[in-house]
């Protein structure tokens, strides 16, 4: 198996050597600015370019009607079009898109990785609606865009209807017809182009023109397993140089990454649809490693921290956020509440030595429910009824 990895590994080189003379490569230059996943700084100024009657496109209402086909499925907006990003409410929140005209207001809420706000969609409908009484009495609609269309929080829509939309499906659809206007203008058309690449990134559809050392690890556990079991006798033949070395390192790292992140997320999601009040995001942490977490809001003050170190699921607890805003009455009321929960000096309550595990490969490529995953939600179950009391 060890030189069927070295084989596979000079293989991936020398044909990424030929892809390279051939002229093909990775560099976007959106991506070379800003993060995938940065709402504002990529996305929504982005959207908001094209979107906007006034910007340096010169294509006046072009992009903005057909985003209100497409991705709104409106066919009788009317001819005035106003769009606002960052539009802000009377209660200081800010709708990432407003577009209105004389017979719609509309309100476009996006979501990349940041999770719901307590109220939001609840509190952006409710000053649409102000907004249109004392206007002309327009039809007002929430839209929700996120990677894959999937449902806003209960907490924040509040009983309101709104819209689901895509990045995958609405967003690519409204580009693309975009780019059939203007597929003669040049700089306008290899802008959409790249910034359709950033979709395919966030949403895992980005096919790579180079080969890549970490999807080949990612596809194939045969060779994953292999090489992290071997590989610094792998990576000691002298095929491979000091660039290559490191390349091979990076490629099986990320892929490594990705595929811990995607069991955990898979994990999580189970636990979430068991409550609905809850949602996970993860953050990186020099101190503890990975800081996995499923957040849930205490009157915006609170989130539950599931940790995890080493691949290893150690504690949970509740971290406050005790700024200056709260009293010391409500900060010692936080605090009898959780008790041992509360992370503080240590790290919440500890899991059983039974649920503490090191994920092994078997577990980064099985696919969704297994019976460890289901005795792990079941224990972190018990712990977020247990948190979920206090408040």
């Amino acid at each position: 198996m060890k030189k069927d990895v070295i084989s596979k590994l000079k293989n991936i080189l020398i044909k990424q050597d030929k892809q390279k003379k051939r002229g093909l490569n990775n560099y976007n230059i959106l991506t070379a600015v800003r993060n995938i996943n940065a709402e504002v700084g990529m996305h929504s100024n982005f959207i908001y370019s094209l979107l906007n009657p006034n910007g340096d496109h010169y294509q006046n209402t072009l992009f903005a009607k057909i985003f209100i086909e497409k991705v709104l499925k409106l066919s009788d907006f009317g001819e005035k079009i106003n769009v606002k990003a960052e539009e802000q409410t009377k209660n200081r929140r800010r709708i990432d898109f407003t577009i209105k005209g004389d017979r719609y207001f509309i309100g476009i809420e996006m979501k990349i990785d940041a999770s719901d706000l307590d109220n939001q969609i609840y509190d952006y409908h409710h000053d649409l609606l102000n907004q249109a009484a004392a206007d002309k009495n327009q039809e007002v609609f929430i839209y929700y865009l996120t990677k894959d269309g999937k449902d806003a929080s209960k907490s924040s829509c509040e009983g309101v209807e709104y819209k689901r939309i895509s990045f995958e499906t609405d967003i690519l659809d409204w580009l693309n017809a975009c780019q059939i206007e203007v597929g003669n203008i040049t700089n306008l058309n290899y802008a959409i182009e790249s910034y359709k690449d950033v979709i395919k990134m966030i949403t895992n559809k980005y096919k790579t023109p180079i080969d890549s050392f970490t999807s080949y690890f990612m596809q194939d556990k045969d060779f994953f397993t292999t090489f992290k079991n071997n590989r610094q006798e792998i990576l000691k033949d002298s095929f491979f140089s000091e660039e290559n070395i490191e390349k091979i390192n990076k490629g099986f790292e990320t892929a490594k990454r990705s595929l811990i992140d995607n069991f955990f997320k898979s994990l999580f999601e189970e636990v979430i649809n068991e409550n609905q009040e809850l949602y996970y995001f993860r953050f990186d942490s020099d101190i503890v490693g990975y800081a996995y977490i499923i957040r849930f809001i205490l009157q915006d003050k609170s989130q539950i921290r599931l940790y995890v170190k080493n691949n290893t699921i150690t504690s949970i607890g509740v971290h406050p956020w005790l700024d200056n805003k709260l009293s010391d009455d409500e900060k010692n009321s936080i605090k009898s509440k959780f008790k041992d929960y509360l992370i503080g000096k240590k790290k919440g309550v500890a899991l059983e030595e039974k649920f503490k595990f090191e994920i092994d490969d078997e577990l980064l490529f099985k696919n969704k429910k297994i019976n460890l995953t289901q005795t792990i939600r079941k224990e972190i179950s018990i712990h977020i009824k247990n948190i979920m009391k206090f408040t």
